[in-house]
């Protein structure tokens, strides 16, 4: 699955973690349309959902949860923590940020991942490529190099 990256502002950041803030507001463009569709699949097609199919889909639809990174900031090194959120479109509330009478696609925050570090995702990646790695050249002794003199020749690093 997916995840889906978002900078939000460090007022915005704090308030969420204190349990103040329960929803994030995008708005409804192109842009976030696009970003929010990846995030779902069409059952219809069994692929990604269509971006323009998107919208009406959330207003019909049952509330899916998806994993988002809420980053404070646009450095990868920057503060970052997981939450698993639920989508719909509709009106947000002003004390966080929705401007009134404008709807917005909703991100209303279930659940926190405080402790969530995205360089585990990739330790864990590399230590899998590692593995694989190791399981090849234990299966295969010439490393995959075919040797013309019947002795195994080393394998470029």
């Amino acid at each position: 699955m997916k995840h889906l990256v978002l900078p939000i502002k460090k007022k915005w950041y704090d308030m969420i973690l204190s349990g103040e803030k329960k929803e994030e507001y995008r708005e409804l463009k192109d842009y976030y349309r696009t970003r929010f569709a990846h995030l779902f699949i069409d059952i219809n097609t069994g692929e990604t959902m269509r971006p323009e199919r998107l919208d009406e889909w959330l207003v019909t639809s049952v509330r899916f949860k998806r994993f988002i990174i809420f980053r404070n900031g646009y450095r990868t090194d920057s503060p970052s923590f997981g939450a698993t959120c639920t989508f719909k479109i509709g009106a947000g509330q002003p004390e966080w940020g929705a401007e009134p009478g404008k709807k917005y696609y909703v991100l209303k925050i279930e659940r926190i991942m405080r402790d969530y570090k995205p360089i585990f995702f990739v330790k864990q990646f590399q230590n899998i490529r590692r593995d694989i790695s190791y399981e090849r050249n234990q299966n295969d002794p010439d490393g995959g190099v075919a040797s013309t003199s019947g002795e195994p020749e080393e394998r470029p690093r």
